[in-house]
């Protein structure tokens, strides 16, 4: 193990620290359905994030997220889960070639605890990539 999330290249040209390239598990569920459905998360940034899925969304869907971070990046362990509520705010209208849409999603709802957790993941990686690339 060790080396199983997917690299990518994407260069991105955002300002926000955001850990590209490696994608992470996410539970997400529409018009709130109590089964949640599986799907990968990526570009991870403190007001939203990608989402992968097989099928594309509408412009403005609302979105229920269970984000599953490491509490450390090396090794990845001690998963948490952060529950929030999203909105789809961009969609990619071709599929990649993995055949997967991308939507780009901004919180809506997020309590403070899990906000902060979501902030202090994105500056721990933002850190770590500093390091791989100096």
């Amino acid at each position: 193990g060790g080396k199983d999330f997917i690299m990518e290249n994407s260069p991105d040209q955002r300002k926000s620290s955001r850990l590209e390239g490696v994608t992470f598990p996410v539970e997400y569920t529409l018009h709130n359905q109590p089964s949640f459905e599986r799907a990968r998360a990526m570009s991870i940034g403190e007001a939203g994030f990608m989402i992968l899925l097989e099928e594309a969304l509408a412009m403005g869907t609302p979105i229920q997220v269970k984000l599953y971070l490491p509490k450390t990046l090396f090794p990845f362990s001690n998963w948490q889960t952060i529950p929030m509520e999203a909105k789809v705010v961009r969609v990619d209208s071709q599929t990649s070639q993995d055949g997967y849409y991308r939507h780009g999603l901004l919180i809506t709802r997020i309590s403070d605890q899990d906000s902060l957790s979501l902030k202090r993941y994105v500056h721990l990686s933002h850190w770590m990539k500093e390091k791989i690339q100096s």
